[in-house]
């Protein structure tokens, strides 16, 4: 049975479908979070779980990769990170290091056996149960005293996790927020209190699409996430009060609203049609939205550095393609243009590499290399 949730909107399809055949106004919901995940797991114990996971689903190889190849690698990496801090660069003996691919996919592989007993135990109580790496989420009918009991017993199944719970009638968890309120389900878009209405400001230099997604992408989450109309709209406001302070004009915004109504064909909500249009917007996240598919045969992809101005640039550069390339043998080749982003402040200021000088072999060590024996 899959447990994981990918984001906010797969969950409150779950608790929604769940909610509808379980839900009673005893009902609590349970949100619990790993404190220090990353740092917490050993590094043998982080490879112990890939190989387990791989050999729990039968896989020798992955995409043409043996198993056992897979696990070196993962020990090689796991057990070489390195940090700089004042002027000292430091090996890492515990964990893995925070934003990498592999220290999130070891996490997700550790977490998968510790949550096994919990999701086990939420069958059994026909309780709802869903993970999303390190945070959990359980809506139960189980009295709420029994699950600070079990709370507490399952922080003994692994001296190396320490979950810190909350218990109640209301639960943050990702970008929602869930209410019990008396036997009926609320839901809405979460904001944290300490986070400022902040968007990319639209005096930045990024191209123009994303700066349409942005209004376009808040809406749609606002009418997914927002259990009644009046919630929509508290939200459409926090959306437009957040764009307007971050310099968006508003006809911009309106016409990314006006987009959205357009894709999703379906009229202004109001307080008669709300429940239907919302319904049309889930359901189209359940069929999924096709992707156009990229034939990597004929396309070839140009990525450019976007800088002010750039507005007109892939069409002067398709148009620059097809003067120079028309006649020739590569006329079937499409390119795609896309644009990178400039280097933030975080770029310059996190030291990512070690400074040059710790690259080179002192004298000595390049002494016994160039003695040693050679390996042909």
């Amino acid at each position: 049975m899959n447990t994981t949730v990918k984001n906010g909107l797969q969950l409150i399809q779950q608790v929604e479908r769940w909610s509808a055949t379980c839900l009673t106004p005893a009902t609590s919901f349970v949100t619990m979070d790993v404190t220090d995940l990353y740092t917490m797991i050993p590094q043998e114990g982080g490879v112990a779980a890939i190989k387990k996971l791989m050999e729990a689903f039968g896989l020798r190889q992955i995409d043409g990769v043996k198993k056992e190849i897979i696990l070196a690698l993962t020990r090689f990496v796991i057990t070489n990170n390195y940090f700089y801090l004042d002027g000292s660069y430091y090996k890492q003996i515990r964990g893995g290091a925070m934003g990498s691919p592999l220290t999130l996919t070891i996490a997700n592989a550790y977490m998968f056996f510790v949550e096994r007993p919990i999701s086990k135990w939420a069958n059994r109580t026909c309780s709802l149960y869903y993970r999303y790496i390190d945070d959990l989420f359980i809506m139960s009918n189980v009295h709420a005293d029994i699950l600070k009991g079990l709370v507490k017993f399952w922080n003994r199944l692994d001296n190396n996790i320490v979950f810190s719970e909350c218990i109640g009638h209301t639960a943050e968890y990702l970008d929602v927020k869930l209410e019990n309120r008396g036997g009926k389900l609320v839901s809405k878009v979460y904001h944290k209190p300490s986070y400022e209405p902040y968007f990319l400001p639209f005096t930045s230099i990024h191209a123009l699409h994303i700066k349409k997604n942005i209004p376009y992408v808040a809406l749609v989450r606002a009418i997914r996430y927002s259990s009644s109309y009046n919630t929509f709209k508290r939200e459409e406001a926090y959306i437009c009060m957040s764009l307007l302070l971050n310099k968006y004009p508003i006809q911009f915004v309106l016409e990314q609203f006006e987009r959205v109504l357009q894709k999703f064909q379906c009229a202004v909500p109001t307080q008669k049609n709300y429940s239907k249009i919302r319904r049309i917007f889930l359901n189209a996240a359940v069929n999924g939205e096709k992707k156009a598919e990229i034939d990597f045969e004929v396309n070839i992809f140009c990525h450019f550095s976007f800088l002010k101005g750039m507005q007109d640039f892939p069409t002067r550069f398709h148009q620059l393609w097809k003067d120079c390339f028309s006649d020739t043998a590569i006329c079937n080749i499409k390119p795609i243009v896309g644009s990178k982003r400039l280097d933030n402040l975080q770029d310059y200021l996190v030291k990512k590499k070690p400074h040059n000088s710790c690259l080179q072999l002192n004298p000595s060590t390049r002494h016994a290399t160039n003695n040693g024996p050679s390996i042909t």
